[in-house]
């Protein structure tokens, strides 16, 4: 009789207490997940602002398959690609306030800004940097080191652009995603552009024609920074802005032939520098 009371008394308290821990596990799962899912949430703007840079930047670290860079030389390009946005910034402040050039609605002054402003400041920097900072590196050892320098360099300069627009104004997660799909990707394709000519240029032995790739490495990520911008600019006709995503998807398809014409240039370079060796 006894053992069956005991038994009994078992059964009750196994039948109470399993369906009560199994409710306070799925309480504190429940707690742990909204508080994961809120913490997520509270810093999905910096997530979003930070990622396309790194994503990319990855994206073409291992299109470098023959002698990949060290990490120390493309983490600095990254960094000095986040300072030069300051200087960019004072450059463009400087046109806009002692100049008092600004995009009116129209096409000429949306022009001079796009262009004379806005391009030429923030890729003369980035060009400065890769010139001057990276292509003397004994490590720029062949002609897609120059896609890659230059592409670590603008994402540096377009997460930094990432968190003022996003973090210090206030855009969030709207104004994130928007340049996750937009201005990320347009630094990253006219940074392969610059790093294309760059790498012409520091291995073409005719000082005439590397003296030209150092000018195209310069003035055609303008150019196209500029048409970008300027399309950009023409708020007044939808239609318009629209030639902003054509330029856009223009510039990435140019830039993944680039990066796929310095690929073979890489490796055909790289093979009869280990013969003469």
């Amino acid at each position: 009789m006894n053992d069956l009371f005991v038994r009994m008394s078992r059964f009750l308290l196994a039948a109470i207490a399993l369906p009560l821990l199994f409710l306070a596990i799925a309480n504190i799962s429940g707690i742990a997940f909204l508080l994961f899912f809120a913490t997520i949430l509270h810093y999905t703007p910096w997530i979003l602002t930070i990622l396309p840079g790194l994503l990319i930047s990855i994206f073409i670290y291992y299109r470098d398959q023959q002698e990949q860079e060290p990490c120390r030389y493309l983490v600095k390009a990254f960094v000095l690609g986040v300072i030069s946005t300051y200087f960019a910034i004072q450059m463009e402040k400087y046109w806009i306030y002692s100049w008092g050039f600004l995009p009116m609605g129209d096409w000429s002054s949306s022009f001079i800004f796009a262009f004379g402003v806005v391009a030429v400041s923030e890729e003369l920097v980035k060009f400065l940097i890769l010139r001057f900072f990276l292509v003397s590196k004994k490590e720029f050892d062949e002609p897609l080191d120059g896609i890659v320098y230059a592409v670590m360099v603008a994402m540096g300069f377009a997460t930094a652009e990432n968190v003022l627009y996003v973090i210090e104004r206030g855009g969030g997660v709207s104004v994130a995603l928007t340049r996750m799909f937009t201005a990320v990707p347009a630094h990253a394709a006219f940074a392969v552009q610059m790093g294309y000519f760059m790498g012409l240029y520091k291995f073409t032995a005719h000082r005439a024609w590397a003296m030209l790739f150092l000018a195209f490495s310069l003035l055609v990520p303008i150019i196209s920074h500029g048409f970008y911008d300027f399309f950009i600019f023409q708020k007044m006709n939808s239609a318009m802005v629209g030639f902003t995503f054509v330029i856009l998807w223009l510039s990435i398809i140019m830039g993944l032939k680039l990066i796929k014409s310095h690929k073979a240039k890489s490796t055909l370079f790289l093979a009869q520098s280990q013969e003469t060796h």
